[in-house]
């Protein structure tokens, strides 16, 4: 493996020793250290995925929400499949979502999951949000509204006193154009409106109860209102809960589990005073109206016949499963981009990934890699995921890599783990030095001996092998000696020998006892390009020597990992110098 200067310290240390006299050995022994000092450390480098701004360049995503906080940096979590319940409260409760798992888009009546009234009109957009519990209702034409007529049970539909209630809902307006209506249910008697509106005015969430509340007169009290003191953000989801408790006689109105107001529904408006009765008038038929006059998304609609409890957490990430006397959990699932790094047979130092797992849930990370490039959905029957703690790490050389993390709630599906970052650190297999100082040995009209520094990486000396390149144009092959001759095998197969650390020149000349000698004539030639017959990607024209036609050489070095597939080509040197010859 090499980074910069990447040679071997003990390798360079015995050829100093071969070269020079040992009488010479401690003036080039500090030579030596001096360089020794001077190499570069063989450093790793890291990718990143969510840390420092950087993006989870997700491919495929199920059931998981990317987060992401005020300095710009990423998390991933579960997304919340619905609203928690109590098994009371789901009895007790007139429910809307619009995110079923298996949504039918040609009709927009399968995309609501509605529970404790029926679905008299509806007109709207389905789509998915950040914050949104999987798909929301995205209200943004005139047409667009959803009726409802409230269950008999529901205290929507109550002639008599209503008893404790509660209305809650996700909200992410779009824009503001005017006083929206977002939610009613009003009726005309009498001469008069009565029922409540919810409304969007000025920044704020307002809620209207028009002759709602009554005195024990039977006289009905005009108005009571109560607004937001934050302002509801645009193109944000938003959480409003409205509690109304009967028996102190009281509404208070949450923002995203903050209090915002707080009235006493009694004559005086005090706490004090004697409570007020709401109720609907006794021929109150009329419809639940959600998003006639309102341009922007919602989600999760809830309207409870008791005291919702205040909390930011509203979501169920998907509770155990029963199958029998076992037990299934859906994990929401997360595949990463292909990430390709510089070089084939890199060598992956460690994976690691920073998570928080509470009160039961879990994360589990896992990879696959290939030298080759491969499809991003490529089924994992023919190329699995391994778990990153399984992982044989001294097998684990590639250039392609994906990730993909598995999120489990906690049983109750209460809980979501979270994964902040993941983190590969990584050394890349960079490709050997060009040799140096080629040069012409010997020359005749057949045949041109050339010789060259060797190469002093490991890795071109142990199992490497040098590639002479030659044509009538600098740089421009018209063939490349790869082999210097061929052995039989079986099957009429042939085995290439290379040219490699063992034909070095053997020379009691010191000039020449680093060099590696090489002699090329037409037989050579005529046996590289036979060999290559079968192997288009490897094939040039291969033109003989001649008598006095010019041709240029020149010389590349190959570590180890180079091999005659196409993938791990990276592993060859930028060209020698050339040298040309004329037989």
């Amino acid at each position: 493996m090499k980074t910069g200067l990447k040679r071997s310290k003990i390798y360079v240390y015995k050829n100093l020793l071969n070269i020079f006299h040992v009488k010479y050995f401690y003036v080039f022994f500090i030579i030596f250290t001096f360089i020794s000092f001077n190499f570069s450390y063989i450093s790793a480098d890291s990718l990143s995925w969510g840390q420092k701004s950087s993006s989870f360049e997700i491919y495929k995503n199920e059931n998981v929400k990317i987060n992401i906080d005020k300095n710009g940096f990423q998390s991933l979590s579960l997304n919340r499949k619905s609203f928690l319940l109590s098994n009371e409260h789901q009895y007790n409760s007139l429910y809307l979502s619009f995110d079923l798992e298996n949504i039918n888009k040609k009709s927009i009546n399968n995309k609501i999951k509605i529970v404790g009234g029926d679905l008299l009109k509806t007109n709207y957009k389905p789509i998915e949000l950040p914050e949104s519990v999987g798909y929301a209702a995205s209200f943004e034409q005139p047409n667009h509204e959803i009726w409802i007529a409230p269950s008999k049970y529901m205290f929507l539909s109550s002639k008599e006193a209503i008893g404790d209630f509660s209305i809650f809902f996700m909200i992410q307006p779009y824009q503001l154009k005017r006083k929206m209506e977002i939610i009613k249910k009003m009726a005309l008697f009498e001469g008069r409106k009565q029922g409540f509106r919810i409304t969007w005015e000025k920044d704020k969430l307002v809620f209207n109860f028009i002759n709602f509340f009554w005195d024990n007169n039977e006289r009905p009290v005009n108005e009571i209102k109560l607004e937001t003191k934050d302002l509801i953000e645009l193109n944000k989801f938003q959480q409003i809960l409205l509690q109304y408790h009967e028996t102190k006689g009281v509404l208070i109105l949450y923002l995203n589990g903050i209090e915002q107001e707080r009235i006493y529904t009694t004559d005086n408006f005090n706490y004090k005073g004697s409570i007020l009765k709401p109720s609907f008038h006794k021929w109150d038929n009329s419809p639940l109206i959600l998003g006639r006059n309102f341009l922007g998304a919602l989600d999760e609609v809830i309207f409870l016949n008791g005291i919702l409890p205040v909390s930011n957490d509203i979501g169920s990430y998907g509770t155990l499963k029963n199958n029998g006397r076992l037990y299934y959990q859906k994990p929401g699932i997360v595949i990463s981009k292909i990430v390709q790094l510089p070089y084939s047979n890199s060598e992956i130092l460690n994976i690691d990934y920073k998570s928080a797992e509470k009160n039961g849930s879990k994360v589990n990370v896992f990879i696959r890699h290939s030298n080759n490039p491969f499809n991003e959905n490529l089924n994992e029957m023919e190329m699995p995921f391994y778990k990153v703690n399984k992982i044989d790490k001294n097998n684990f050389k590639t250039k392609y890599i994906q990730w993909k993390a598995e999120f489990y709630s906690d049983a109750q599906g209460q809980n979501s783990p979270e994964i902040h970052h993941i983190e590969l650190n990584y050394r890349d297999n960079l490709p050997p030095n060009p040799p140096r100082d080629l040069s012409v040995l010997n020359l005749n009209e057949n045949e041109v001996t050339l010789h060259f520094l060797r190469n002093s990486e490991m890795d071109v000396i142990n199992g490497g092998r040098y590639h002479i390149y030659y044509g009538i144009k600098p740089f421009e092959p018209l063939g490349v000696i790869r082999y210097k001759d061929f052995t039989s095998k079986s099957n009429n197969n042939y085995e290439g020998i290379t040219i490699n650390d063992k034909d070095r020149w053997i020379s009691s000349d010191l000039r020449y006892q680093n060099r590696i000698k090489i002699n090329i004539n037409n037989d050579v030639i005529q046996k590289n390009h036979y060999y290559t017959q079968d192997k288009p990607h490897l094939q040039y024209e291969y033109p003989l020597l001649q008598k006095n036609i010019p041709f240029y050489f020149w010389v590349t070095s190959c570590d180890n990992s180079w091999t005659e597939s196409s993938e791990f080509a990276d592993h060859e040197s930028e060209p020698s110098n050339f040298v040309v010859v004329r037989p």
